[in-house]
């Protein structure tokens, strides 16, 4: 726990107090109650999926898409070395997680909805362009270890997420620390 609090820059005995506290204070009954998808009808899981985490990505990778060059055109020449990695990680991520939204609203998500009402109503059996099902959830669920992985590498590149330390050079700029 010690080096875990030293990684986040705490003292142990702030981290100990505040699981202490945690466990000490009960839970919120007036807040709602998280949804137990396990139990939910596939249907609304799929629009959960699709109208909360896809909705997000079509939002943030074209913001993304325009930060991540701005960046590196605006502070490549002297930090392209650590900048022009995080662009060739985010494209890289962006092409799949834009392949892996798209495969799964037109192809997967599609086929198990019609799925799920063939077993709840009677509806007909879905046809698939695939032998089982199976095949594409474990492809999605490649897709998903290959996101965690770039994400991985983007936090290890850029220090947790840190800015690098800034001087002010009197000029109104910021020049990164020790890496002029």
């Amino acid at each position: 726990m010690a080096d875990a609090a030293v990684k986040r820059g705490l003292s142990l005995a702030a981290l100990l107090a505040a699981i202490e506290e945690a466990l000490r204070s009960s839970p919120d009954r007036s807040a709602p109650m998280e949804r137990d998808w396990y139990a939910a009808p596939l249907g609304e899981l799929i629009g959960y999926i699709v109208a909360a985490h896809h909705a997000y990505m079509k939002t943030a990778l074209p913001r993304l898409r325009v930060l991540v060059p701005t960046v590196l055109n605006a502070h490549g020449e002297h930090h392209g070395d650590a900048l022009r990695p995080l662009q060739d990680i985010f494209n890289a991520l962006d092409a799949e997680i834009s392949s892996h939204l798209m495969k799964e609203e037109q192809v997967l998500f599609p086929y198990l909805a019609a799925l799920e009402s063939h077993v709840r109503s009677e509806a007909p059996m879905p046809q698939a362009c695939f032998a089982s099902a199976r095949n594409p959830i474990r492809q999605m669920e490649h897709e998903h270890e290959n996101a965690g992985q770039a994400l991985a590498r983007l936090r290890a590149a850029t220090n947790e997420y840190r800015y690098p330390p800034v001087l002010d050079s009197g000029q109104g700029r910021g020049v990164l620390n020790g890496r002029e």
